[in-house]
Order: C-alpha cells, then sequence, then structure tokens
C-alpha cells in the first residue's frame, strides 16, 4: 500500500485542513485517516489511544505501536483536531458525528441555513 503524503480536507470555501499520516506506522495509517477524517470506528488500541487510557494502549498495542507511541502521541498533539481525542466522550461524539467530513457537512448546513434565513428575514 501506498503512503499518503497528506490528507487535505476542506473544512469551508476557504479553509483546508493538511493532516500528516506519514510517521504512523503504515499498518495504522488507513485506520488513523478514516478515523479523523470519517469518524469510522477503530480497533481496541486506537480506541485506548484516542481515549486517552494509557494502561489499555499498551495492552492492546502490538509491538510496531509500542514502539511508535510516541509518533502517535505527536500525531494526536500537532496533526489531529483536538475534538477528536481526549476522552471516550470526546471519541464517540467525533464518530457519531462523522469525522472533520461530517464536520464541514454540518457547518455548511449551517451556513447555508443563515444564508437562506437573511434571504428570506428568518433567523
Amino acid at each position: 500500500m501506498q503512503s499518503r503524503k497528506m490528507s487535505a480536507i476542506k473544512l469551508t470555501q476557504e479553509e483546508t485542513m493538511e493532516i500528516n499520516y506519514d510517521n504512523l506506522p503504515a499498518h495504522m495509517r488507513e485506520s488513523a485517516r478514516r478515523y479523523v477524517e470519517d469518524g469510522a470506528d477503530v480497533g481496541g488500541f486506537l480506541t485506548a489511544l484516542l481515549s486517552n487510557d494509557l494502561l489499555e494502549t499498551y495492552g492492546k498495542a502490538d509491538s510496531a505501536n509500542i514502539k511508535a507511541i510516541p509518533a502517535w502521541l505527536a500525531f494526536l498533539y500537532w496533526e489531529a483536531p483536538s475534538t477528536c481525542w481526549g476522552s471516550v466522550a470526546k471519541v464517540k461524539g467525533w464518530q457519531k458525528n462523522g469525522g472533520l467530513n461530517g464536520e464541514t457537512t454540518r457547518r455548511e448546513g449551517r451556513i447555508s441555513s443563515t444564508i437562506e434565513g437573511d434571504i428570506n428575514g428568518n433567523y
């Protein structure tokens, strides 16, 4: 499988967020991308990591992920939106809302509603 250099997510017409998954273990990049971008369900290791459960993270990690814990932490801190990790509630909410792509869709819907409200005089 070919490595993705960056994944660009269109947040609004003017904003794009680029996320670099390259420092993560190769076998985990697609799962991380699907979670961040689409709110996809992920396995036990990634769920524990995203939920900020250190003991469970180590317990569920394979050897590559144990070695990559510093890379995972850097990824969460520097690349991933802070609203997608940090607690079980944040992870569940992120998944329920469909990740960044769901956020973009909701944001565009709110913008459209506001514009329509302005046009029709309804707020």
